[in-house]
């Protein structure tokens, strides 16, 4: 009996959630770290709720999300203070090896109809992740260390976006999204993100 329960409530979960995404996202950092990552070209992939019911308003979704980021210099200048007696200050510097975001996210859309293949998607999404980073810093007289880890953050980010239906199954669309910081441990990557993609429902 159990077997069958589960076998049910699996297979009312893979009904619910049958319909699969593939986003490129075009990623704009901003704040500080603007600074120092370029833009980068990012991926996510995603399930929404299939709607047999195209006018049905609000539509959950989750997926997994995932950024490689350039630095904008090879080396970054940095200086170092050494005081005792006097005070020396001594150049330095910081270079990047890797700097890359993953992250999974849970979220709802709002539906609206404009046409009868064309809808407005608002929506909004929670995300859970981590930033990746290793880099070597070097300030002469003081120390030459190195750094490979990553911190957590817990964020938000509205949405706005339009869906095409080419047909009820295979859908185009857009989105823009802004990406802000709720729980950090470490500074976090703010950005924006502007991105294509193809759904299918199978």
């Amino acid at each position: 009996m159990k077997k069958i329960v589960v076998i049910i409530l699996l297979l009312n979960f893979f009904t619910a959630f049958s319909q699969v995404a593939l986003k490129v996202i075009y990623v704009r950092p901003t704040g500080p770290m603007g600074m120092v990552v370029k833009p980068a070209i990012g991926g996510e992939v995603f399930f929404k709720a299939f709607e047999e019911d195209q006018d049905e308003n609000f539509i959950p979704r989750f997926g997994i999300g995932f950024i490689k980021f350039a630095t904008r210099l090879d080396t970054f200048p940095v200086t170092g203070v050494i005081t005792s007696n006097t005070t020396t200050v001594t150049p330095g510097y910081i270079t990047y090896s890797k700097f890359n975001m993953a992250y999974f996210f849970g979220g709802v859309e709002y539906r609206i109809k404009l046409h009868k293949k064309l809808y407005l998607s608002p929506g909004i999404d929670i995300n859970v992740g981590s930033k990746s980073i290793s880099y070597q810093a070097k300030y002469p007289l003081i120390s030459d260390q190195g750094y490979s880890g990553g911190s957590a953050y817990i964020g938000i980010r509205p949405r706005i976006g339009l869906d095409f239906f080419i047909t009820e199954d295979i859908v185009v669309f857009s989105e823009a999204t802004r990406n802000m910081n709720l729980v950090v441990k470490e500074a976090f990557i703010a950005h924006n993100d502007y991105g294509i993609g193809l759904r299918i429902n199978f």
